[in-house]
Order: structure tokens, then C-alpha cells, then sequence
């Protein structure tokens, strides 16, 4: 499956679990954090891209069967 694909390239340490894709944190923000590194923020937005676009292809896939 595609999804599993795209977690598999995700890198071993961003990983984690939770019970809910949104908390109440979601829109505050740190500014004194430690931003990643360039290449990190590169491929966590593109992983995160993937992951959005998926489903809406997904869903047009059955839609057209």
C-alpha cells in the first residue's frame, strides 16, 4: 500500500503515537525552540505532503470504479 510505503521513508526518529491528529497546542508555538535541521524540515514537509494529497487520490480512485 502506498500509505505504508511513505511511513517506511519517514527517518526512524520520527516516530511516535497518539489519539488524536489535532491537540489543543496545535497553533502555539515556541519562538526560543531549536528549529531542525534544513534537510529534516525538508523531508518531514514532504512526508507530510504525501500524506495529505493521499487520500483525496485515494478517494477518486473508488469514486471512478
Amino acid at each position: 500500500m502506498a500509505e505504508k510505503k511513505i511511513v517506511e521513508e519517514a527517518p526512524e526518529d520520527m516516530a511516535g503515537v497518539t489519539k488524536t491528529p489535532a491537540g489543543s497546542h496545535l497553533f502555539m508555538t515556541n519562538p526560543d525552540c531549536n528549529k531542525l535541521p534544513e534537510k529534516t524540515a525538508q523531508v518531514f514537509h514532504h512526508i507530510v505532503d504525501k500524506l495529505l494529497y493521499y487520500p483525496s487520490e485515494h478517494d477518486k480512485t473508488y469514486k471512478l470504479q
